[in-house]
């Protein structure tokens, strides 16, 4: 435990340790991203966007920078007054040294079809 024994310091200092990993932080993300069954989702898939950020020591607005956001979009786009674009997400995993792959679906399963990868196990972009 941490020195204030403060368990939600203590549970984010633990996720924040998990989600160095790269495969444990895509896997994160893309829990939040197949779960179309929360009416939260959206909000859901900003915390774990959060945690994945913290972990990587970037506050919100050190993301919104390295991702190209203006501070009116990310601020919309936290504030939930808008949900992001897909090429908005898209932007944001690729500040987080992430990147979005589509993947058919398995019949019967209702979740979205999508796979996240850290960079290191991206396939070199063709010339």
């Amino acid at each position: 435990m941490c020195k204030d024994n403060n368990p939600i310091t203590d549970y984010e200092q633990l996720l924040d340790e998990e989600l160095k990993d790269p495969s444990t932080a895509a896997s994160h993300i893309q829990s939040a991203i197949n779960d179309t069954t929360s009416p939260t989702q959206s909000r859901q898939i900003l915390i774990t966007i959060e945690d994945v950020a913290r972990a990587k020591g970037l506050s919100w607005e050190q993301l919104r920078e390295k991702a190209g956001f203006s501070k009116k979009d990310l601020t919309d786009i936290i504030s939930e007054i808008r949900s992001m674009t897909i090429i908005e997400l898209a932007r944001i995993l690729d500040a987080l040294d992430m990147k979005m792959v589509i993947q058919p679906g398995v019949e019967g399963d209702d979740r979205l079809s999508t796979a996240l990868f850290p960079k290191q196990l991206r396939q070199p972009d063709k010339e």
